[in-house]
């Protein structure tokens, strides 16, 4: 089902963003904007689809905003190798990183609980209210993308113009 392709999508980029902080190159401080769903008409007044879609929102939304931060905190210390940075520097890379994975570990909780949601959801709609449900979690897959792309090249070597 999708979710274990969302699964996967998420921590295959959390893996490539965490190792392109020792690599070479400059990110684009501008942070993406708020990520907003609108809910499909089928879906409208069903209370607990509007949560889901709604909590799915903000969640993705801080998720965004924890790998763009990360990116910023960790432009100081692209390029870099190891025996480069000082203890200091060192100390401070690692505290990022730490606050990172307990924001992430945060995130995979959230995850498996909308996974949740949305299989028990699912149940109990009709083929049009599915439907709109599949457009709402395409939606919510092309954010991960956008943001895969975003940052597809962070810490790759930049060639000479």
């Amino acid at each position: 089902m999708r979710s274990i392709k969302f699964l996967l999508l998420v921590f295959s980029f959390l893996l490539t963003l965490g190792w392109a902080c020792t690599s070479d190159k400059e990110k684009n401080a501008n942070y993406l904007p708020p990520f907003e769903v609108e809910i499909p008409n089928e879906l409208k007044g069903n209370k607990a689809i509007e949560k889901f879609i709604d909590e799915s929102q903000t969640a993705l939304n801080k998720w965004s905003y924890a790998l763009e931060d990360l990116a910023g905190q960790c432009e100081p210390y692209v390029g870099k190798e190891e025996s480069e940075l000082t203890t200091m520097e060192k100390v401070k890379l690692g505290k990022i990183m730490m606050e990172f994975v307990a924001n992430m570990g945060q995130f995979a909780v959230k995850v498996a609980e909308m996974e949740q949601t949305a299989t028990a959801i699912e149940e109990n709609l009709n083929p049009e209210e599915l439907q709109a449900l599949t457009t709402v979690m395409n939606s919510f897959e092309l954010r991960i993308q956008e943001i895969n792309h975003k940052y597809k090249d962070f810490g790759k070597d930049q060639e000479s113009m």
